[in-house]
């Protein structure tokens, strides 16, 4: 009957030498060292879930230490009892990580910014450089860090509301315009769920524009003056 192997030793580990192949240096409990002919010292943890064999690979030594391989093996081992299988789950998690990674690489200002690139030789330079100027100054000091996905409404009415508090209620409205074009763009390139400005009406939150009124003229001498008055206009010429 072969005798059980002993668990591994911080000097065995060191001193273990490479070969003409690969080889393990086994632990307990399926905790293994793959040391290759190259020399490089790789822990493995060998488990079955649902009767397959698997295959995890915990790091490299002596980055893992024997100590911190063996707490990784316990905490994998612990999940398989649990009906988790390690291999699964960490590739969950990745997924996970790379798409949370990408969310926040897709922030509001980013991607305002990208847009107003892609569209700068179809709009006059004015008009790029006004759209612009008002994200920089209104919108992105609120929400120009925050993935698009997380932009709502509330935020985009918080700035309309800062705007019209100031006096600047056409320039509210165009940074507004200026917003929903960015997500209606992000949108269609797939780098945000929905444009959160469709839900604001515009004109509730900055007030409709006042109609001025003027004096009616309805007298003759009126009607004289006005009409000198436009004679006398530098713009106007009388044709001969």
């Amino acid at each position: 009957m072969a005798s059980p192997s002993l668990p591994l030793t911080d000097t065995k580990i060191k001193n273990a030498k490479p070969k003409e192949k690969d080889y393990k240096l086994s632990d307990t409990r399926g905790l293994y060292l793959l040391v290759t002919k190259s020399g490089g010292k790789h822990w493995k943890l060998k488990y079955y879930f649902e009767t397959k064999e698997q295959k995890l690979s915990l790091g490299a030594y002596p980055e893992i230490s024997l100590l911190k391989a063996r707490e990784l093996r316990e905490i994998y081992k612990s999940q398989v009892a649990n009906g988790v299988n390690p291999v699964k789950e960490l590739k969950r998690k990745k997924e996970a990580n790379k798409a949370l990674a990408a969310k926040n690489l897709n922030t509001f200002e980013k991607l305002a910014r990208e847009r107003l690139l892609k569209v700068e030789d179809g709009i006059s330079e004015t008009h790029h450089k006004r759209s612009l100027k008002g994200l920089e100054n209104d919108c992105f000091p609120f929400i120009g860090h925050l993935p698009m996905d997380e932009v709502k409404a509330s935020h985009i009415i918080e700035i309309l509301q800062i705007m019209t508090k100031r006096g600047v209620r056409d320039s509210a409205k165009k940074v507004y315009y200026s917003i929903s074009k960015t997500f209606v763009w992000a949108v269609a390139n797939g780098h945000a769920e929905r444009n959160p400005a469709s839900d604001i009406q515009v004109s509730e939150i900055i007030g409709k524009a006042k109609v001025k009124n003027y004096v009616t003229i309805v007298d003759n001498e009126g009607i004289k003056n006005l009409l000198t008055s436009i004679e006398e206009y530098p713009g106007c010429q009388r044709r001969s």
